[in-house]
Protein backbone atom coordinates (compact mmCIF):
# COMPACT_ATOMS: atom_id res chain seq x y z
CA UNK A 1 0.00 0.00 0.00
CA UNK A 2 1.81 3.37 -0.97
CA UNK A 3 2.68 5.44 2.08
CA UNK A 4 0.18 8.09 3.17
CA UNK A 5 -3.42 6.39 1.67
CA UNK A 6 -5.73 6.02 3.90
CA UNK A 7 -7.50 2.54 4.24
CA UNK A 8 -6.90 -0.24 1.84
CA UNK A 9 -9.78 1.17 -1.19
CA UNK A 10 -8.14 3.21 -3.84
CA UNK A 11 -6.52 6.54 -3.18
CA UNK A 12 -8.51 9.40 -2.96
CA UNK A 13 -8.50 13.30 -3.53
CA UNK A 14 -7.94 13.70 0.26
CA UNK A 15 -4.41 11.10 0.38
CA UNK A 16 -3.28 13.10 -2.58
CA UNK A 17 -3.29 16.29 -0.29
CA UNK A 18 -2.67 15.29 2.67
CA UNK A 19 0.48 13.59 1.14
CA UNK A 20 1.36 16.89 -0.60
CA UNK A 21 1.10 19.43 1.72
CA UNK A 22 -2.10 21.06 -0.01
CA UNK A 23 -5.90 21.29 0.48
CA UNK A 24 -7.87 18.97 -1.57
CA UNK A 25 -9.25 22.13 -3.65
CA UNK A 26 -5.90 22.71 -4.76
CA UNK A 27 -5.65 19.12 -6.17
CA UNK A 28 -8.72 19.63 -7.53
CA UNK A 29 -8.08 22.65 -9.40
CA UNK A 30 -4.83 21.01 -10.41
CA UNK A 31 -6.82 17.86 -12.28
CA UNK A 32 -9.34 20.31 -13.56
CA UNK A 33 -8.02 23.33 -14.46
CA UNK A 34 -4.04 23.32 -13.97
CA UNK A 35 -3.37 26.51 -15.23
CA UNK A 36 -4.57 28.35 -12.10
CA UNK A 37 -2.35 26.85 -9.83
CA UNK A 38 1.39 27.91 -9.22
CA UNK A 39 3.56 25.24 -11.62
CA UNK A 40 5.59 24.03 -8.67
CA UNK A 41 2.53 23.21 -6.67
CA UNK A 42 1.08 21.54 -9.42
CA UNK A 43 3.89 19.63 -10.52
CA UNK A 44 4.35 18.57 -7.10
CA UNK A 45 0.87 17.34 -6.63
CA UNK A 46 0.59 15.51 -10.20
CA UNK A 47 3.78 13.50 -8.82
CA UNK A 48 2.18 12.15 -5.50
CA UNK A 49 -1.00 11.58 -7.71
CA UNK A 50 1.17 9.18 -9.92
CA UNK A 51 2.79 7.74 -7.25
CA UNK A 52 -0.35 7.08 -5.43
CA UNK A 53 -2.08 5.42 -8.41
CA UNK A 54 -4.84 8.37 -8.31
CA UNK A 55 -7.00 8.77 -11.03
CA UNK A 56 -9.75 11.22 -11.39
CA UNK A 57 -13.43 10.16 -11.56
CA UNK A 58 -15.11 11.97 -14.81
CA UNK A 59 -18.23 12.47 -13.34
CA UNK A 60 -16.46 13.72 -9.82
CA UNK A 61 -14.89 16.25 -12.10
CA UNK A 62 -17.79 16.77 -14.34
CA UNK A 63 -19.52 19.09 -10.61
CA UNK A 64 -17.47 21.96 -10.59
CA UNK A 65 -16.61 22.08 -14.30
CA UNK A 66 -20.08 20.95 -15.66
CA UNK A 67 -18.06 18.62 -18.68
CA UNK A 68 -17.30 14.99 -18.68
CA UNK A 69 -15.69 14.56 -21.74
CA UNK A 70 -18.21 11.73 -22.49
CA UNK A 71 -20.24 12.22 -25.84
CA UNK A 72 -23.10 10.10 -26.29
CA UNK A 73 -23.86 8.42 -30.60
CA UNK A 74 -27.21 6.46 -30.88
CA UNK A 75 -28.25 5.01 -34.17
CA UNK A 76 -31.70 3.71 -35.32
CA UNK A 77 -30.36 0.03 -36.41
CA UNK A 78 -26.44 -1.00 -35.00
CA UNK A 79 -27.01 -4.07 -37.46
CA UNK A 80 -27.09 -1.66 -40.37
CA UNK A 81 -23.80 -1.66 -42.34
CA UNK A 82 -24.55 1.88 -43.33
CA UNK A 83 -23.71 2.93 -39.66
CA UNK A 84 -20.31 1.59 -39.94
CA UNK A 85 -18.52 4.02 -40.91
CA UNK A 86 -20.76 6.52 -38.97
CA UNK A 87 -19.42 4.94 -35.53
CA UNK A 88 -15.85 5.07 -36.48
CA UNK A 89 -15.61 8.35 -37.93
CA UNK A 90 -17.36 9.58 -34.50
CA UNK A 91 -14.85 7.47 -32.41
CA UNK A 92 -11.96 8.92 -33.83
CA UNK A 93 -13.18 12.60 -33.60
CA UNK A 94 -14.25 11.69 -29.59
CA UNK A 95 -10.79 10.40 -29.14
CA UNK A 96 -9.33 13.31 -31.00
CA UNK A 97 -11.02 15.65 -29.02
CA UNK A 98 -9.77 13.81 -25.29
CA UNK A 99 -13.41 12.23 -25.18
CA UNK A 100 -14.97 9.13 -24.12
CA UNK A 101 -18.13 7.61 -26.84
CA UNK A 102 -20.60 5.71 -26.57
CA UNK A 103 -22.74 3.85 -28.59
CA UNK A 104 -26.30 2.71 -28.59
CA UNK A 105 -28.45 1.31 -30.31
CA UNK A 106 -32.51 2.42 -30.81
CA UNK A 107 -33.89 -0.02 -32.30
CA UNK A 108 -35.30 2.40 -34.88
CA UNK A 109 -37.90 3.41 -31.80
CA UNK A 110 -38.09 7.08 -31.28
CA UNK A 111 -39.43 6.58 -27.83
CA UNK A 112 -36.23 4.64 -27.12
CA UNK A 113 -34.21 7.60 -28.21
CA UNK A 114 -35.88 10.12 -26.10
CA UNK A 115 -35.59 7.83 -22.97
CA UNK A 116 -31.60 7.41 -23.55
CA UNK A 117 -31.29 11.02 -23.72
CA UNK A 118 -33.22 12.30 -20.84
CA UNK A 119 -31.54 9.06 -18.74
CA UNK A 120 -27.86 10.34 -19.96
CA UNK A 121 -28.68 13.87 -20.22
CA UNK A 122 -26.46 14.15 -16.67
CA UNK A 123 -23.81 12.24 -17.82
CA UNK A 124 -22.78 13.21 -21.11
CA UNK A 125 -21.93 16.39 -22.45
CA UNK A 126 -23.31 16.41 -25.56
CA UNK A 127 -25.44 13.59 -27.94
CA UNK A 128 -24.53 12.70 -31.80
CA UNK A 129 -27.82 10.97 -33.05
CA UNK A 130 -27.72 9.14 -35.98
CA UNK A 131 -30.95 8.80 -38.41
CA UNK A 132 -33.08 9.89 -35.43
CA UNK A 133 -36.88 8.51 -35.91
CA UNK A 134 -38.28 11.32 -33.54
CA UNK A 135 -40.52 14.05 -35.10
CA UNK A 136 -39.10 17.77 -35.73
CA UNK A 137 -40.88 18.59 -31.86
CA UNK A 138 -39.70 15.83 -30.18
CA UNK A 139 -36.09 16.53 -31.32
CA UNK A 140 -36.46 20.36 -30.75
CA UNK A 141 -38.01 19.75 -27.36
CA UNK A 142 -34.72 17.96 -26.21
CA UNK A 143 -32.66 20.08 -28.08
CA UNK A 144 -33.35 23.30 -25.82
CA UNK A 145 -32.23 20.98 -22.80
CA UNK A 146 -29.54 18.57 -23.97
CA UNK A 147 -26.51 19.22 -27.02
CA UNK A 148 -28.02 17.45 -29.67
CA UNK A 149 -26.05 17.08 -33.39
CA UNK A 150 -28.24 14.95 -35.62
CA UNK A 151 -26.52 12.91 -38.68
CA UNK A 152 -28.98 12.37 -41.80
CA UNK A 153 -31.42 14.33 -40.58
CA UNK A 154 -32.69 18.06 -40.60
CA UNK A 155 -34.54 19.89 -38.36
CA UNK A 156 -34.78 23.45 -37.78
CA UNK A 157 -31.96 25.37 -34.64
CA UNK A 158 -30.39 21.70 -34.39
CA UNK A 159 -26.76 21.15 -35.57
CA UNK A 160 -26.70 18.40 -38.19
CA UNK A 161 -24.59 16.76 -41.09
CA UNK A 162 -26.68 15.00 -44.38
CA UNK A 163 -25.41 13.53 -47.82
CA UNK A 164 -26.71 16.23 -50.74
CA UNK A 165 -29.61 13.72 -51.64
CA UNK A 166 -31.33 15.79 -54.28
CA UNK A 167 -27.45 16.26 -56.01
CA UNK A 168 -26.88 12.85 -55.96
CA UNK A 169 -30.49 10.83 -56.55
CA UNK A 170 -30.35 13.67 -59.60
CA UNK A 171 -26.94 12.40 -60.87
CA UNK A 172 -28.08 9.14 -60.23
CA UNK A 173 -31.13 9.27 -62.35
CA UNK A 174 -30.06 11.55 -65.55
CA UNK A 175 -26.82 9.05 -65.81
CA UNK A 176 -29.45 6.25 -65.86
CA UNK A 177 -31.67 7.97 -68.42
CA UNK A 178 -28.38 8.47 -70.49
CA UNK A 179 -28.34 4.58 -70.51
CA UNK A 180 -31.71 3.90 -71.76
CA UNK A 181 -33.75 3.05 -68.94
CA UNK A 182 -37.14 4.35 -68.60
CA UNK A 183 -38.68 2.36 -65.35
CA UNK A 184 -36.99 2.69 -62.14
CA UNK A 185 -38.19 0.50 -58.86
CA UNK A 186 -37.02 2.22 -55.52
CA UNK A 187 -36.29 -0.27 -52.65
CA UNK A 188 -37.54 1.78 -49.57
CA UNK A 189 -36.43 2.01 -46.08
CA UNK A 190 -37.84 1.81 -42.51
CA UNK A 191 -41.04 3.82 -42.84
CA UNK A 192 -39.75 6.63 -40.16
CA UNK A 193 -37.13 7.23 -42.32
CA UNK A 194 -36.56 11.43 -42.61
CA UNK A 195 -33.78 10.45 -45.28
CA UNK A 196 -35.50 7.81 -47.15
CA UNK A 197 -38.58 10.34 -47.61
CA UNK A 198 -36.04 13.13 -48.96
CA UNK A 199 -34.68 10.50 -51.58
CA UNK A 200 -37.59 8.90 -52.72
CA UNK A 201 -39.14 12.72 -53.33
CA UNK A 202 -35.73 13.62 -55.34
CA UNK A 203 -35.87 10.32 -57.02
CA UNK A 204 -39.48 10.97 -58.40
CA UNK A 205 -39.12 14.55 -59.14
CA UNK A 206 -35.97 13.92 -61.36
CA UNK A 207 -37.69 10.63 -62.58
CA UNK A 208 -40.86 13.02 -63.83
CA UNK A 209 -37.90 15.49 -65.38
CA UNK A 210 -37.23 12.57 -67.73
CA UNK A 211 -40.12 11.09 -68.59
CA UNK A 212 -39.21 7.86 -66.73
CA UNK A 213 -41.52 5.84 -64.95
CA UNK A 214 -41.07 5.16 -60.89
CA UNK A 215 -41.94 2.82 -58.39
CA UNK A 216 -41.70 2.55 -54.96
CA UNK A 217 -41.59 -0.50 -52.75
CA UNK A 218 -41.51 -1.54 -49.16
CA UNK A 219 -40.86 -0.36 -46.68
CA UNK A 220 -38.77 -2.67 -45.80
CA UNK A 221 -37.60 -1.60 -41.90
CA UNK A 222 -34.45 -3.60 -41.78
CA UNK A 223 -31.04 -4.58 -44.05
CA UNK A 224 -31.61 -7.59 -44.02
CA UNK A 225 -35.39 -8.62 -43.59
CA UNK A 226 -35.43 -12.18 -41.42
CA UNK A 227 -37.56 -13.92 -43.78
CA UNK A 228 -35.36 -13.21 -46.77
CA UNK A 229 -33.55 -15.87 -48.35
CA UNK A 230 -29.65 -15.57 -48.32
CA UNK A 231 -28.08 -13.97 -51.30
CA UNK A 232 -27.63 -15.85 -54.21
CA UNK A 233 -24.26 -16.21 -56.21
CA UNK A 234 -24.51 -13.24 -58.70
CA UNK A 235 -23.75 -16.31 -61.45
CA UNK A 236 -27.20 -18.09 -60.49
CA UNK A 237 -28.97 -14.53 -61.09
CA UNK A 238 -31.18 -13.39 -63.98
CA UNK A 239 -30.23 -10.36 -65.95
CA UNK A 240 -31.98 -7.28 -65.55
CA UNK A 241 -34.39 -6.05 -68.03
CA UNK A 242 -32.65 -3.39 -69.96
CA UNK A 243 -35.20 -1.11 -69.03
CA UNK A 244 -35.30 -1.71 -65.84
CA UNK A 245 -33.37 -0.14 -63.38
CA UNK A 246 -33.99 -0.49 -58.95
CA UNK A 247 -32.26 1.96 -56.69
CA UNK A 248 -32.41 1.74 -52.83
CA UNK A 249 -32.70 4.12 -49.70
CA UNK A 250 -28.99 4.17 -48.67
CA UNK A 251 -30.09 2.63 -44.92
CA UNK A 252 -31.26 -0.43 -45.82
CA UNK A 253 -33.29 -1.73 -48.77
CA UNK A 254 -29.75 -3.21 -51.35
CA UNK A 255 -30.11 -6.27 -49.32
CA UNK A 256 -33.81 -7.19 -50.60
CA UNK A 257 -32.70 -6.32 -54.18
CA UNK A 258 -29.40 -8.90 -53.99
CA UNK A 259 -32.34 -11.37 -53.26
CA UNK A 260 -34.12 -10.87 -55.92
CA UNK A 261 -33.66 -11.44 -60.09
CA UNK A 262 -31.14 -8.72 -60.23
CA UNK A 263 -28.20 -6.46 -58.96
CA UNK A 264 -28.71 -3.51 -56.88
CA UNK A 265 -26.80 -0.28 -58.22
CA UNK A 266 -25.76 1.51 -55.11
CA UNK A 267 -26.85 4.35 -53.42
CA UNK A 268 -24.04 7.13 -54.49
CA UNK A 269 -23.83 8.43 -58.23
CA UNK A 270 -20.38 7.26 -58.49
CA UNK A 271 -20.59 3.47 -57.20
CA UNK A 272 -24.01 4.16 -59.95
CA UNK A 273 -22.31 5.01 -63.13
CA UNK A 274 -19.31 2.26 -62.09
CA UNK A 275 -22.47 -0.90 -61.59
CA UNK A 276 -24.36 0.55 -64.80
CA UNK A 277 -21.79 0.69 -66.89
CA UNK A 278 -20.67 -2.50 -66.35
CA UNK A 279 -23.78 -3.90 -67.12
CA UNK A 280 -23.22 -1.99 -70.45
CA UNK A 281 -20.09 -3.57 -70.86
CA UNK A 282 -21.82 -7.00 -70.17
CA UNK A 283 -24.51 -6.59 -72.53
CA UNK A 284 -22.19 -5.65 -75.25
CA UNK A 285 -19.62 -8.52 -75.03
Amino acid sequence: MAEGRTGGGRPTIYDVAREAGVSPSTVSRVMSRPGRVNAVTAARVAEVAARLGYRTNPLARALPSGRTDTLALFVSDITNPHFFGVIRGAEHQARAAGCTLIVGDTEESPEVEARNIERLGPSVDGFVIAASRMSDAEITDLAAGHRLALVSRQVAGVPSVIVDHAEGTRQIVEHLASLGHRSLVFLGGPPRSWLGARRWESLAAAADRHGIAVRRIGPFPRPWPAAAPPPTPRSARAPPPRSRTTTCSPSASCAAARNGAWPCPATSASSATTTSSARTSARRR
